[in-house]
């Protein structure tokens, strides 16, 4: 398969698709050919609307049947597709749109109330309500294709980050590079035959779930998606619809194992499962692979900067000694560990991960210091902490932000969550550090137990004490109903820190 732009994507590559299945949710299909046809009549609706090559177009709305449409129709118009985290609240929204110059955004049923605030501080915008007005919207464009392919170094695609530290920052993608991503992704880490079925379980304003939707349907993999995640709904759509391949991040993992564990469901069709977007504890790896009987797991590791890195492959999943690694560089690709003055480490030290690759982002939108500090050298700064072995692997410690130095000692939170996670008793733990006059910092943990479980800061401690140095562990655990997170579902580190030193979270010392 060759690519001369990425929205032949969502062209018919081969009249044998017309009639399969290219996007199902729910008893709702659309065929490969019905894919190519409406998103040829959103391009025209977009033409006719003003947008030129370049032109910036935002889509709010979660997963959705017409959502590939939305995007093919945005790249097929030249425009670049900008989809939004629909769990953003009224002004992240805006800044997004704001600094993402979209004039037009395609808006789904569930944010009609803030699309009409939108609007008010944002008077230029123009709404397409997807639901129920996409068809009015649409009119009596017809269904030729525009044919515009931007190819090169066009952008087409821009992403913006989670915002963790500061303001989100828009990642622009370039056509070309999205091209060879996607060719290199089922040349090298492997996807089903074209006529088998994906299940994304992850929004289509994700990387992870982006990426995966789009490598399938270029392959003439149907893609099947759900609007919220139902783990039990999943496992019956995998049964009955003989799901080939699974795209999922590692909370979803934990909600399959669990709903698997009652319902029992035949999973013998499946043949892959991509896992990534963050870390996942061992034990709930080793359950999982054990549930499906070793399919083929793989794990993907990357960001909205750099797009897929490295793959850990189904065979490196049966050296238990990798299941914490997140595999080896995809052709073409290059990663090296550098220590605070860009020098590279040797194997086994840890380091700041950095990479290259041919489809990493040429730059942040509007934001030309930012790129100039994420590249060095030619090599992007990933901001993770992380080491290679002796045959390449990639191991990733935590975020350098995160790092605990605590009486000249470093302390990766990431090490001392993956010894408070094996507590049965636990859902989620986050570690963090703390000032502390005599040590510098000081190592903090919330946690979050299992529904009906109980369980004690004595109790947590007591775990802990004899399983990692004593310097890494806790002086105090915090036992709480939910951890802080973002709208993309990153824990807010800085939030706990915050909270503890304005004593909201202090129950030790």
């Amino acid at each position: 398969m060759t690519l001369s732009s990425l929205s032949d994507v969502y062209r018919l590559q081969d009249p044998s698709w017309a009639d399969r299945p290219a996007v199902t949710m729910g008893d709702a299909v659309l065929t490969f050919g019905a894919l190519d046809r409406l998103s040829n009549r959103i391009a025209r609706a977009l033409i006719r609307d003003g947008v030129v090559p370049g032109a910036r177009v935002a889509i709010l709305d979660k997963n959705s049947l017409v959502y590939p449409a939305l995007i093919g129709g945005i790249l097929k118009a030249g425009g670049v597709a900008l989809p939004i985290n629909f769990r953003l609240v009224m002004d992240e929204v805006a800044f997004t749109l704001e600094d993402g110059d979209a004039g037009i955004v395609f808006v789904g049923p569930d944010h009609l109330a803030l699309a009409a605030g939108l609007v008010e501080r944002l008077p230029h915008l123009v709404l397409v309500d997807v639901a129920d007005g996409l068809e009015a919207w649409l009119g009596d464009v017809g269904e030729g294709d525009p044919d515009i392919r931007r190819g090169g170094e066009a952008e087409i695609v821009q992403l913006y980050t989670s915002g963790t530290t500061g303001r989100p920052k828009g990642v622009c993608h370039t056509d070309i590079a999205y091209c060879a991503i996607t060719e290199a992704f089922g040349r090298h880490v492997g996807l089903p035959a074209a006529g088998k079925e994906m299940l994304v379980l992850v929004p289509l304003f994700h990387l992870a779930g982006f990426d995966l939707a789009t490598f399938a349907l270029a392959h003439g993999i149907g893609i099947v998606l759900q609007r919220d995640v139902d783990a039990a709904a999943a496992l019956k759509t995998i049964e009955a619809r003989r799901i080939a391949a699974l795209m999922v991040v590692p909370t979803v993992i934990q909600m399959l194992v669990d709903a698997q564990g009652r319902a029992g469901a035949d999973l013998g069709s499946l043949e892959r499962i991509y896992y990534g977007a963050s870390s996942i504890p061992e034990p709930l790896l080793v359950r999982a692979l054990k549930m499906t009987g070793g399919v083929g797991f793989t794990q993907c590791y990357g960001m909205s900067e750099t797009n897929i890195i490295t793959a850990l492959r189904p065979a490196d999943h049966a050296d238990s000694a990798l299941l914490a690694s997140c595999g080896r560089p995809l052709p073409g690709c290059a990663v090296r560990i550098a220590d605070a003055d860009g020098r590279e480490v040797p194997a086994g030290e840890l380091g700041e991960v950095t990479v290259k690759a041919p489809w990493l982002m040429p730059r942040y939108w509007k934001r030309p210091e930012a790129t100039r500090e994420t590249f060095r050298d030619g090599w992007l700064r990933t901001g993770d902490a992380g080491s290679v072995d002796e045959r390449g692997f990639l191991f990733i410690r935590d975020r350098i932000k995160d790092l605990i130095i605590t009486g000249g000692e470093n302390v990766y939170p990431a090490e001392v969550e993956r010894v408070l996670i094996e507590h049965p008793a636990l859902v989620e733990v986050a570690v963090f550090g703390v000032p502390d006059a005599r040590w510098g910092e000081s190592v903090r943990a919330a946690v979050v137990p299992r529904a009906g479980e109980s369980v004690t800061e004595a109790e947590l401690l007591a775990f802990v004490a004899g399983r990692i140095a004593r310097y890494k562990q806790p002086k105090s655990i915090t036992i709480l109903g939910a951890l802080p997170r973002n709208a993309s579902g990153k824990v807010l580190k800085f939030r706990l820190r915050e909270e503890w030193q304005n004593a909201g979270l202090a129950t030790g010392t």
